[in-house]
């Protein structure tokens, strides 16, 4: 039952940090009159390209592999495969060994990282909306002070209920899912 219930839970976490921080957020940098952020996008800044959005997205997705699968699985409609950070394994216990005793198993191998994998419920999107759903999932973890996001991170921001692409899917337009998370596209 948690595994289900655990992108719902962090999704629920990061929106009402969102919630809170586009509350507390008067004016300054990047804010508009209202309180809420503006989201800054790739378009206008120059021909759009796959290497430029994936160039922008690396380090908070983690790696450019990841960037590479988001941005080619959102723009194609097919599956996006996340790979999170492997933990290290522990440290074996010391060594005691007896006279004549046979030395001690090798340890178990790394834990395989965490990896998440789904289809975008959008199918295929323009490199435009793609900009538009990744800078809103950046905003989204920025504003819970997520500088680099786990794979679960990324997928209850976008597939979570209520996720950007899920919303997207569900016909809702790009500005009033900026505004329903507390920000405004620029």
């Amino acid at each position: 039952m948690f595994k289900k219930t655990a992108p719902v839970l962090i999704l629920g976490s990061v929106l009402l940090a969102v919630s809170v921080a586009a509350n507390a957020q008067g004016s300054g940098k990047g804010a508009s009159k209202g309180g809420t952020s503006l989201v800054p996008t790739l378009a206008g800044k120059g021909k759009l390209t796959a290497e430029a959005l994936i160039q922008r997205y690396t380090t908070l997705v983690g790696s450019a592999e990841n960037a590479k699968s988001l941005v080619n699985g959102l723009d194609t409609g097919d599956e996006v495969t996340l790979v999170g950070t492997a933990l290290p394994p522990p440290p074996p216990p010391p060594a005691l060994l007896k006279p004549g005793a046979p030395p001690p198993p090798p340890p178990p191998p790394p834990p395989a990282p965490p990896r998440v994998t789904f289809t975008p419920p959008t199918g295929n999107m323009s490199l435009g909306n793609v900009d538009i759903a990744l800078a809103l999932m950046e905003a989204v973890l920025t504003h819970s002070n997520i500088s680099k996001a786990e794979p679960k991170q990324i997928y209850a921001v976008l597939m979570g209920d209520p996720g950007i692409l899920q919303q997207r899917a569900k016909g809702m337009g790009w500005g009033a899912i900026a505004k329903s998370l507390g920000f405004i596209l620029k």
